[in-house]
């Protein structure tokens, strides 16, 4: 039972109540006391919800207790500090992150897809896209094992070009939404390309999301990657 219940966690500094897999940041600070051995054996995805800059060092120290997580998310958090070198030592497929709010060797302009934290990451999600222009974000090619991208805001279609003819491996570029209407919205200035790999989806609850792909169960990645097969097989585009 252990190996489960720790395999997965979403920390929320302030969480009222807390249960598995969802903690307070208070509730990990036990944990990290009580039972550090489980945590460094077993914990392989980890969300931070909603920090703050004051959340950031016990984070990070949590984190530090986790050295075979490879399903890393930031959702809501914006004043993440990040420590590259504690980063780079994990095993990471999955890491959706805010660029703008990392230490200033992770952020674009251009973007270094090179570095180590992004060896071993299939799966990459990018909050905000601060740069128009392909140059700032060529490092992405880089990436070695890049198969799925997915982004929360619109990018030029500079960026969206460059993406899907420069990374080799990219079987998945998404564009999701937290309504409808704002999809809707999007149509109208949508990127122009007939690449079946490019998809525009709605996803209401990120956390709901990605705790039920870390447990594999479906999530956007999936309903994208579903989309993008039957396109290939002669389906309509969807």
């Amino acid at each position: 039972m252990q190996p489960l219940l720790y395999r997965t966690l979403s920390i929320h500094p302030r969480f009222v109540q807390s249960e598995f897999p969802r903690l307070s940041l208070g509730a990990v600070a036990k944990l990290s006391t009580s039972q550090p051995d489980a945590l460094r054996a077993h914990t392989r995805h980890i969300c931070f919800v909603d920090f703050r800059p004051d959340d950031v060092a016990p984070a990070a120290d949590f984190l530090a207790l986790c050295p075979v997580t490879v399903d890393l998310a930031f959702i809501d958090t914006p004043w993440w500090v990040a420590y590259p070198d504690m980063l780079g030592t994990l095993p990471l497929k999955r890491f959706s992150f805010c660029p703008c709010s990392l230490d200033r060797e992770l952020r674009p302009a251009p973007f270094d897809g090179t570095r180590a934290i992004f060896s071993e990451v299939t799966h990459l999600d990018i909050v905000d896209w601060e740069f128009a222009h392909w140059s700032d974000w060529s490092g992405l090619a880089q990436m070695p094992k890049l198969t799925h991208l997915s982004t929360a805001h619109p990018m030029s279609q500079a960026v969206v070009l460059g993406i899907l003819e420069h990374c080799e491996l990219l079987e998945v570029l998404v564009f999701r939404h937290r309504a409808q209407w704002r999809l809707d919205e999007d149509h109208k200035s949508a990127v122009v390309t007939e690449d079946p790999r490019f998809v525009m989806l709605v996803v209401e609850d990120r956390l709901a999301e990605w705790e039920s792909g870390a447990r594999g169960g479906g999530d956007y990645w999936a309903t994208a990657s579903a989309i993008v097969k039957k396109r290939r097989s002669g389906g309509d585009r969807g």
